[in-house]
């Protein structure tokens, strides 16, 4: 701390030379003057420091003590300062840029998605867009947790989200998992249907009248657990309806198909020798490159491009500049021809990505049997998938089911009468 103090003071560093050093000493102890770091070298010169306010009154000192101080090196803020202010332009030049760095800090610059594998990064920067998040909103304007509970609910197979702020930083971290879907509980009357034809695995009601039970057989569309709960008087007698929310766990058995048609004569790519590195920069999501894009394929109709782009930073402070670097690959297309092999290996694939994409906390996959057909220019894939699938569909109540049997019973009455 003392130090720090000395610093913004200002001190100097004292070398005194004359017939009686120690008297100068106790002269400055006996006036107040406080020094510090006292020394003598090889040559029996004496160093010391004291603060600069205090080396303009040695005048009395040093007549009495016979000495000449002589500074040595001069540190502290008030000398910095003296020494800057001799340079006014570079220090104009310095505060416009410590302001300008203040102003874009108010700013996010950067996103960073980490831990997505199913969904790409455009993809969840399109959703934040949406959301009012991009690459230039302010800092104030970002509510991590509002936002962290909006990607949950969004994107089903996310666990567990978690986005903070480093400097002009946003990082978006992310854990697929294969968690219990959350249950929006429903407010108005409603039944629970079946979404496919099956056969019932097992059905837990929480609320509502099951209709059904383990093993029976249902259609797509056909109520598993109704929303209409019969309300009794006394002695048992019928009092009316009353709506509820149904709500339960009802899994069945079901089977999808799924169909494939994989084309034996294809266009391969063949990429060409004139492969070419293209440079520039990015301020404020605008693009300026060193020469035209494309300049040297102009002649040509198809090419691959891969960017990469690298955001310019300040330790955790990012810029709204970045350098880029684009890879420019022209390629022709030649006709070729796939083996029943290969056609089946495509067509593994594309099952295999579909079997992905089905909602695993809905779906359970149990089976799945594969059947091939070959034709002239095409090899057909056909799959039939075995899979224990929970009914989420709902069907909302209406009026006339709530209707007891005498009013149902008028109500058709009075239609026949009009």
């Amino acid at each position: 701390m003392h130090r720090v103090i000395r610093w913004f003071r200002g001190y100097v560093r004292v070398q005194v030379k004359g017939r009686s050093p120690e008297r100068f000493c106790n002269l400055c102890s006996n006036r107040g003057i406080i020094v510090w770091d006292f020394g003598i070298d090889e040559n029996h010169q004496y160093h010391l420091c004291m603060y600069r306010s205090d080396f303009k009154k040695l005048l009395p000192v040093v007549k009495k003590s016979g000495t000449r101080p002589c500074i040595e090196k001069r540190i502290g803020f008030p000398f910095f300062l003296k020494c800057w202010s001799k340079r006014k332009v570079l220090v104009t030049g310095f505060l416009f840029f410590i302001a300008i760095l203040l102003f874009l800090s108010r700013f996010i610059w950067n996103i960073d998605i980490e831990g997505n594998y199913t969904y790409t990064d455009e993809e969840m920067l399109k959703f934040l867009a949406k959301k009012g998040i991009t690459t230039g909103c302010t800092i104030q304007s970002v509510n991590c947790a509002v936002m962290e509970e909006e990607i949950r609910k969004h994107y089903s197979d996310v666990g567990w989200v978690s986005m903070d702020i480093n400097g002009t930083n946003l990082r978006v971290r992310i854990v697929e998992t294969n968690m219990p879907v959350p249950y929006e509980k429903q407010t108005k009357p409603c039944h629970l249907v079946a979404s496919h034809s099956g056969t019932v695995e097992s059905i837990v009601t929480r609320s509502g009248v099951p209709l059904v039970k383990k093993g029976a057989v249902v259609t797509a569309g056909a109520i598993v657990i109704s929303g209409i709960e019969e309300l009794y008087g006394d002695f048992d007698v019928p009092a009316g309806k009353k709506g509820v929310a149904a709500d339960g766990t009802v899994k069945i058995r079901t089977s999808y198909e799924y169909e494939a048609v994989i084309p034996l004569k294809i266009n391969a790519k063949v990429y060409l020798d004139k492969e070419t590195v293209q440079y520039g920069i990015k301020v404020f999501q605008k693009r300026f490159y060193l020469y035209p894009p494309l300049y040297r394929f102009q002649s040509e109709t198809r090419y691959d491009i891969i960017t990469s782009e690298n955001v310019w930073s300040i330790g955790c402070f990012s810029l709204p500049c970045a350098s880029i670097n684009r890879r420019i690959r022209p390629y022709k297309t030649v006709a070729d021809t796939l083996n029943v092999d290969e056609a089946k290996k495509k067509g593994e694939e594309r099952l295999e990505n579909y079997l992905d994409h089905l909602d695993q906390k809905i779906v359970s996959v149990l089976k799945t049997d594969i059947h091939y057909k070959k034709e002239t220019d095409a090899l057909i894939l056909t799959a039939d998938i075995a899979v224990i699938e929970q009914a989420g569909e709902i069907r909302y109540v209406t009026d006339s089911e709530l209707l007891s049997d005498d009013q149902d019973h008028a109500a058709k009455e009075e239609e026949k009468t009009d």
